[in-house]
Parts: C-alpha cells; sequence; structure tokens
C-alpha cells in the first residue's frame, strides 16, 4: 500500500511539518526549490517564476519515504509546475503526476489544465497513472462556470477525484473543503485517478490544524499501487459535471 498526500503549502516547507503528514510519498505543490534540498537524494522540484516579481519560484516537489523512490519520467510539457514521477518500492511502482495548475498564456486556468493534460497524457500509462495537486478550479459558483471545461475533460479521459467517489459528494457541495480564504471555503485540490487504480481510503486535513502554515490543508489517499481490489466500490455516478 502507499500513503499518497499532495498540500499546497503556500511556500512553506519545514521538514517537520512535511514529516509529520506520514506520507510514504508527498506531493508538495506552491514550494520552494530549497524543499528538495531537506529531502536529497529522494526528491525532486520542478517548478518556475510566479505572477509577482516579489516572491521567489515555487513549483511541484516530490519526495519518497519509508522505502519508496521517485524518479521523474521522460514525459515532456513545457508547463513548468507539472512534475512526472515514477514512485517504485520493491516491485511495486505507480506513474504521478504533481500538478500546481497556474493561468498561462492560455488566458484561463482551465486551458493551462486542459493543455498540460493533453501534452503529457501520450507519454503516460492512462489507466495507471494518477494526477494530484492544486487544480485552482472548484464548483462553487462562477468558479464552476469557469472551471467547467476542464473538469468535463478530465473525465473524458476516465479520471475521477477520489474524494468525491469515496464520500458520494458532488464537486461544490463537499463536506470538507481544501482551501480557505477571505472568499469562503472551497476544494480546488484533488487526486485523480484512472481505472486501473484502487484505493482503501481518503482524507483531507482540518484546517486549525494547519492554518499556521498555509490556507490549504492536505489530502490523504492509501492506494494500491498492486490494483487489488478496493473494500468498497466507487460511487456508481460521475460527482463531476460536464
Amino acid at each position: 500500500m502507499m500513503r499518497l498526500v499532495t498540500w499546497n503549502t503556500r511556500g512553506f516547507a519545514a521538514p517537520e511539518v512535511v514529516r509529520s503528514l506520514h506520507a510514504d510519498v508527498a506531493i508538495l505543490t506552491e514550494t520552494p526549490e530549497r524543499t528538495v534540498a531537506a529531502f536529497a537524494p529522494n526528491a525532486l522540484w520542478r517548478g518556475g517564476p510566479t505572477a509577482s516579481p516579489r516572491r521567489k519560484p515555487t513549483g511541484v516537489a516530490v519526495v519518497g519515504f519509508g522505502g519508496w523512490s521517485v524518479e521523474p519520467l521522460p514525459a515532456v510539457t513545457d508547463h513548468p509546475v507539472f512534475l512526472p514521477f515514477r514512485a517504485v518500492r520493491g516491485d511495486e511502482a505507480l506513474q504521478v503526476v504533481g500538478c500546481c495548475v497556474r493561468k498561462g498564456h492560455t488566458g484561463s486556468v482551465a486551458k493551462t489544465g486542459i493543455a498540460a493534460i493533453d501534452d503529457l497524457a501520450p507519454s503516460l500509462d492512462r489507466e495507471r497513472c494518477i494526477w494530484a495537486g492544486d487544480f485552482n478550479m472548484h464548483g462553487v459558483g462562477g468558479g464552476l462556470a469557469r472551471s467547467r471545461p476542464f473538469f468535463a475533460h478530465i473525465r473524458a479521459l476516465g479520471l475521477r477525484s477520489v474524494w468525491h467517489a469515496e464520500r458520494r459528494e458532488e464537486l461544490g457541495r463537499e463536506s470538507r473543503r481544501t482551501f480557505r480564504n477571505h472568499y469562503g471555503e472551497f476544494t480546488i485540490d484533488y487526486v485523480l485517478t484512472p481505472p486501473g487504480v484502487t484505493w482503501t481510503s481518503v482524507d483531507i486535513g482540518q484546517f486549525a490544524a494547519y492554518e499556521k502554515h498555509s490556507d490549504h490543508v492536505p489530502i490523504t489517499v492509501t492506494l494500491s499501487p498492486s490494483g487489488a481490489d478496493r473494500s468498497q466500490p466507487p460511487a456508481p455516478v460521475d460527482r463531476f459535471p460536464g
């Protein structure tokens, strides 16, 4: 089994806090490159400049723990905050893409996310690759209208949000959210899996436990890289609107 955690650290990534997540594989988004040095040699980072010239470059860091190693995949993309990698431990292996979707030259977050996935997908195992991180899209109010093309696209690719499938909840009506700001609470972080990947549990952290470090909370999913059956079936309907 693999305990996969994705968390937007908002530029913060103290080693002791990351280790407290008890992850086998941690995907840390909006994270500075110095994160890699703290966990070298079993860590990767990919990123680029932020929208503000005053802020240092941030990106996606991935770290392996407990015997899991992380290896970069030779997938090609022009989008600097998508990091494709392989997590390996013994004869267990899984392809993952750490994601931190930003508004790019396409003019919208949704178009940027779609373009990056389409660039990467041909060189990945469509039935076994997980996409996880901060997608910067949600299903509340006007956010749904802006995000709808992206959610329709990932549904067409056979991807589903583990949280929504496990909890049988609809996008925008989650019982627990991943991001909080002065406008309210929203789910913009996801772990997306294809049909060939199974899981046994999923949890979203509590804001009170992480508010000193970030305005996001982590998502933790226990996966079965070997593809064993889940103890419970996923939700029978698609919870992402098209």
